[in-house]
């Protein structure tokens, strides 16, 4: 009997060789499958002190299906929620009544509770994300629930932007800005920001390259403004404001105080020049300059004493502006120069004898070399002066106002702050009037640059102290040149102008850059403070109002180079709708929201075994833990030695079919050899039979 039972010890164990290669190609397909392999063991019978050198066997057993938990291949698919565990360990899940499982197949979705759930709606398990969204909130592990729920609104509280600001770009032929008219500024860039109740609004940026501040010129062209006028109406004599402007409109930009003083409108008396500008005219003389005035309805020269008086006249505007030429540097010396080439091109040599054409001809070229900008400096030259005078002689004054050094010892504190806020507005006030004489010209450009000097400065009004170190700022800036790189930055919100709500600052915010074209340190916060949001239609939207947000330029350049914007961030939004979710390789899953936002909502737990093999298969494609499998090791993906995760994919099964085919050939030829056995010993037995 003991070969059937060799052959029936052979036949089971073919037969669940053969089960087991069957149930590894039925799922072959299965998400997260591990094979299995039967292990076989031979059987001996032997007694406790008996010898086994002669026994046969007694057949043989299955001591084993074991699971293979090697790695799977990777299918990719378009589902978020599809997961696939790259490397080692095992997704957690739970039935709903505490029973803990583990499986490979990440095929998980989103139930109607909003629960990540199994397609057999098992919960998976996870750390949760923290009550702002923001970190994971590591700990003990429980069910991931994905937030249905609208992400409320966020106001713009602070935007971040970094641009490039083209240093090859000219200034606006316009100097006064206004956001319909492109000449008016050098660049602009709209930006979405956001009000409390989550209504966008555009928020737009105008840069504007500045000119260079040159009031040096003011002093040398009303130098020669003068030279002019005393040449034609006398050195010293009074002449009514502006009787020359016909020619060529050399002194219309400042006819003069209402005493008519050549040389004014910075006198300090009638029938004299004022002290800057005798100064620059010291050894010219007046007298050669002065009577009688020349008559530009008369002919003229008719005589030959007046026309030796005009030569005399030239020649000693040609000795003085030669004389300039020497004493003087810089743009200063070069305006000098440019003057008496203009003159001496016409006239190279003044004869004994001039006419009143050639005269008018030669006060005509030398007028041509003052330009509309260099006119406006003279009279802002002119008011600067004026101010000079009013804030400095109030003290026991210098003896020299005009070229006294500007410092808390020459400038008083007044009685009143409001003396000197008075006598500010006065001089904004001038320049806004000359400025609108000219509107569209440089004459008005250049006033308008004085005036953003003005509005440049911190000023403060508020005591007798404050308004002497304002005032002493207002006289430096004034007089003071200002170079290349700067810019001015105004800000619109849905085409109103926005500002920092504060009535000693201007309507625009200045910054400079450096001669490698990198701000210039300390960069203001530039705050918002007056925004009221309104809809298209000018309406209040009801939210938060006024609005403050503050802009950071940080990172901006200027350099050779195209207009744009490197870097934007703020950090408002509206109201946003679920519109996705992203699990990157640590297994954290991000909502993905309609309105460009994210917010965690969990990290997926992954468990470990000392003894993969001792789970128990539970079905569903699922193992529960045994006490020869060991107590569950959980960690996020990629710590110790768990795997990572891999979104959009499903582990694929690790049947290799090839392999399985030519096990379960192996399998029948062993069932059908041990099938052989059964009949071997049947045939013997029959023959055993046949003898009686």
């Amino acid at each position: 009997m003991s070969t059937f039972s060799l052959g029936i010890s052979g036949l089971s164990a073919a037969k669940k060789h053969l089960n087991t290669v069957g149930n590894n190609i039925a799922n072959a397909s299965t998400v997260g499958f591990k094979k299995s392999r039967a292990e076989f063991a031979d059987v001996y019978a032997t007694s406790g002190m008996g010898s086994t050198s002669n026994q046969t066997g007694n057949g043989v057993q299955v001591t084993n299906i074991s699971q293979q938990f090697s790695q799977g291949g990777t299918s990719f698919t378009q589902r978020s929620l599809d997961m696939a565990i790259d490397g080692n360990g095992f997704f957690v899940v739970e039935a709903g009544n505490g029973e803990i499982n583990y499986t490979r197949a990440g095929m998980f979705g989103v139930d109607k509770n909003g629960y990540v759930v199994t397609n057999t709606d098992y919960k998976l398990q996870g750390y949760p994300a923290n009550a702002n969204g923001d970190g994971i909130a590591v700990g003990a592990i429980d069910d991931i629930f994905i937030p249905q729920a609208n992400i409320s609104p966020n106001a713009t509280s602070e935007i971040d932007v970094a641009f490039n600001l083209d240093s090859r770009a000219d200034a606006p032929t316009n100097y006064i800005f206004d956001p319909n008219d492109s000449d008016t500024y050098t660049h602009l860039y709209p930006s979405v920001i956001y009000d409390t109740l989550g209504n966008s609004h555009t928020m737009t940026q105008y840069f504007v390259k500045q000119p260079p501040y040159l009031p040096e010129y003011g002093e040398p062209t009303r130098a020669i403004q003068t030279l002019i006028g005393a040449a034609r109406h006398g050195g010293a004599g009074s002449v009514a404001p502006g009787s020359y402007s016909p020619l060529t409109d050399e002194t219309d930009v400042f006819p003069g105080d209402a005493d008519g003083t050549i040389g004014a409108p910075d006198d300090v008396g009638d029938g004299t020049l004022d002290a800057d500008i005798a100064a620059i005219l010291n050894g010219v003389s007046v007298d050669v300059l002065a009577d009688p005035e020349f008559a530009t309805a008369a002919p003229a020269g008719a005589t030959v004493a007046e026309r030796t008086d005009l030569a005399d006249r030239l020649k000693a505007i040609k000795q003085a502006l030669s004389d300039l030429v020497d004493t003087e540097d810089g743009r200063t010396k070069e305006f000098y120069e440019e003057a008496y080439k203009a003159l001496d091109d016409y006239l190279p040599t003044v004869p004994t004898e001039v006419t009143g054409t050639v005269f008018t001809g030669a006060l005509e070229e030398l007028a041509g070399v003052i330009g509309d900008g260099q006119k406006a400096y003279a009279g802002i030259d002119t008011v600067t002066g004026d101010l000079r005078i009013a804030v400095m002689t109030t003290l026991v004054a210098p003896a020299d106002p005009l070229t006294a050094e500007i410092n808390s010892t020459n400038v008083p504190v007044p009685a009143l702050a409001s003396d000197y806020e008075d006598r500010y507005n006065e001089v904004v006030s001038a320049l806004e009037a000359e400025r609108d004489k000219y509107v569209g010209t440089e004459v008005a450009g250049v006033y308008q640059l004085a005036l953003n000097v003005l509005q440049d400065i911190e000023k403060d009004w508020s005591d007798p102290n404050a308004a002497q170190e304002s005032m002493i700022k207002v006289m430096a800036g004034l007089e003071s040149e200002a170079a290349d790189n700067r810019w001015h930055m105004h800000v619109t919100v849905d085409g109103e102008t926005v500002t920092d709500d504060n009535v000693n600052t201007p309507d625009y915010f200045s910054f400079n850059f450096t001669e490698f074209g990198d701000l210039d340190e300390p960069l203001k916060t530039m705050a918002i403070k007056d925004w009221e949001p309104k809809d298209s239609l000018g309406i209040f939207t009801g939210a938060d109002s006024p609005q403050v947000f503050e802009i950071d330029l940080t990172g901006t350049t200027q350099f050779a180079g195209s207009f744009g914007a490197n870097s934007l961030a703020q950090d408002g939004y509206a109201t946003g709708e679920l519109a996705g979710l992203d699990i990157d390789d640590e297994g954290i899953i991000i909502a993905s929201y309609t309105n460009s936002q994210t917010k965690l909502v969990g990290q997926v737990a992954l468990a470990n075994f000392r003894n993969q093999q001792g789970l128990t298969p539970v079905g569903g494609t699922m193992w529960a833990e045994s006490t020869k499998s060991g107590d569950p090791v959980v960690n996020a993906p990629g710590v110790g030695i768990a795997g990572n995760i891999t979104s959009k994919a499903l582990e694929d099964s690790n049947v290799d079919l090839s392999e399985e085919l030519v096990e379960m050939i192996i399998a029948q030829r062993d069932y059908q050899a041990n099938a052989k056995t059964l009949q071997t010993a049947d045939t013997l037995t029959q023959t055993i039979i046949n003898l009686r």
